[in-house]
């Protein structure tokens, strides 16, 4: 959808990253220990978006994800620790507000090439019991792509 100055967009977005770690720890039945935390996160963003100019414009919206993290620990030490199980998932729900800018170069008729930085604040539901419940996160996202406008 779009007007003289205004457009909605929608857009897919995946977030992922991993922590991963591993020490030898002497005097224990199994010296090594080894620790891996997932998250995969897969949701659709609403924005709305203000064009400045030709090329820059300023976008704001709201974004819903679902997703999962699991974790997988191993080690004599990890045993028994209900916060290090030896592997399990935990489904995730999530809501991002975000405000930004964008810069678009048409290259041809509908198409653009695009980038985007945006100031992301997001909020978790983790159905891990051994996390804390509110978890947030705030920062930065950014990206680069191709846009057909209809």
């Amino acid at each position: 959808m779009k007007s003289e100055k205004w457009a909605g967009v929608v857009r897919y977005e995946h977030i992922f990253g991993k922590i991963e770690g591993s020490s030898t720890l002497q005097g224990l039945p199994e010296p090594k220990h080894e620790g891996e935390i997932e998250v995969k996160l897969n949701g659709l963003a609403f924005l709305g978006e203000y064009e400045l100019n030709d090329r820059w414009s300023l976008n704001g919206g709201v974004a819903i994800y679902n997703g999962e993290k699991s974790k997988k620990f191993s080690g004599s030490a990890f045993k028994g620790n209900p916060k290090t199980p030896a592997d399990a998932e935990y489904d995730l729900d999530a809501v991002s507000y975000r405000a930004g800018v964008k810069y678009a170069k048409a290259f041809a008729e509908n198409w653009d090439f695009n980038a985007n930085l945006d100031y992301l604040y997001m909020e978790i539901d983790d159905a891990d019991p051994t996390e804390p419940t509110g978890i947030y996160s705030a920062g930065f996202s950014y990206g680069v792509g191709v846009t057909y406008s209809f």
